[in-house]
């Protein structure tokens, strides 16, 4: 006798709805971009902060070498023209000489101020790193599609880049607490809605995944990135790369040192 049809087992081995199964798809590829995204985004604001610090440090040790030597150079060309008086063209260097060396003392007391607030050295964790990955996993602004949602992520990651760039690991901790038990996480709805709603995150993610890696090149492409590369790469090859800068410029502040002299006399 032939076994009798049983509705029970057959919906059992019924494959998914194929809405369901898109949705799944689709779901596990959102994960893998925001994945991806939450990278590159660590990948920036590290850059950014590593880049601060360095033209920090950078300004405050060689920038204030040029400033000297840029007033050296403005007071040899103030005593020629001096001793040249009618000469057009002296006279024009000499404004010019001045003009650039005023604006290196400047830009030197504005990098002194800075270095007076700053608080430390940028070097984030292990520990901060994957914090900040974890939580900008969970709040990017281009995980949603909703305005109001997109404008409280863009505030709170906000927060948590200027948490990361100042090692602050208690902020970065109470932005995810506060994350964690936000009621706008609750949500229910069909799953065609849901489904739509999963395909334009994944649209708007892979834009801002390219938004953010273009920076990341462009940043790297820089004359001051690639200035701090070098420098780190002399550094680990047990080289002092600034210190050799500042040695060059002080052998020329020397010699400009003593044209002055020659000139004063």
């Amino acid at each position: 006798m032939a076994d009798k049809f049983n509705i029970l087992d057959d919906c059992q081995d019924a494959p998914e709805a194929p809405e369901v199964e898109e949705f799944q798809r689709k779901q596990s590829e959102l994960e893998k971009y925001k994945s991806a995204l939450a990278d590159r985004e660590l990948e920036l604001v590290t850059i950014r902060a590593e880049l601060k610090e360095f033209e920090l440090y950078y300004k405050s040790v060689v920038g204030e070498k040029y400033a000297i030597l840029d007033d050296l150079e403005a007071k040899i060309a103030e005593l020629e023209s001096e001793r040249l008086k009618g000469d057009r063209e002296v006279e024009k260097k000499a404004q010019e000489a001045r003009s650039k060396a005023n604006r290196s003392a400047h830009e030197s007391n504005k990098t002194q101020e800075k270095i007076r607030g700053h608080k430390r050295p940028f070097s984030p964790s292990q520990e901060i790193k994957a914090m900040y990955r974890k939580l900008a996993l969970l709040i990017h602004p281009d995980h949603t599609t909703d305005p109001k949602d997109k404008e409280k992520r863009h505030l709170l990651m906000s927060e948590l880049n200027e948490a990361y760039a100042n090692g602050d690991e208690e902020r970065i901790q109470s932005i995810f607490t506060e994350w964690k038990f936000s009621p706008d996480l609750i949500d229910g709805e069909g799953i065609e809605d849901q489904l739509v709603r999963i395909i334009r995150k994944i649209a708007q993610i892979k834009r801002r995944l390219k938004d953010v890696e273009d920076e990341v090149v462009n940043i790297k492409k820089s004359e001051l990135y690639q200035l701090m590369d070098r420098v780190n790469k002399a550094k680990q090859q047990g080289k002092d790369l600034i210190k050799e800068m500042i040695e060059k410029i002080m052998h020329t502040i020397k010699q400009k040192q003593e044209i002055f002299e020659r000139l004063q006399r």
